[in-house]
């Protein structure tokens, strides 16, 4: 994405994640909204992909899931908010590529839980998980 497209939150993220040894390989992307993408360890999980919505972050599980991260503190600073919100994303990243969290598949969707807590289909960043 030319660097006149990012915005505020983007380019602070992409700047704490190009320090963040938490984080594995990565792909920088070249579209207006997708900053990111992490290509999948395992197929059946998906690659992780996180996309800049200007007042959030959004991101997404493979086709599984998806999850919104944003700050609604109020009478904080922009520079404040952006930053809680780059570091709540980049802890979110790295507790599912470290196996703290994982994603589940349902009937009616998915979500994102804390490792052991899920129902339905169980996804690690290494693949499905036995039961």
């Amino acid at each position: 994405m030319p660097k006149s497209d990012i915005t505020p939150l983007g380019s602070a993220f992409l700047r704490a994640l190009s320090s963040d040894k938490r984080m594995p390989p990565y792909m920088a992307a070249n579209s207006p909204r997708c900053l990111v993408t992490f290509p999948a360890m395992n197929p059946e999980t998906g690659p992780v992909i996180v996309d800049d919505d200007e007042e959030e972050l959004t991101i997404f599980f493979g086709s599984i899931t998806h999850i919104h991260v944003g700050n609604d503190d109020e009478g904080i600073a922009a520079d404040e908010r952006i930053r809680r919100i780059v570091a709540r994303a980049t802890d979110t990243l790295a507790d599912f590529f470290e196996g703290r969290t994982e994603v589940c598949q349902r009937s009616w969707g998915g979500s994102y839980v804390p490792k052991g807590t899920g129902k339905g289909k169980i996804f690690r960043w290494s693949g499905p998980a036995e039961k």
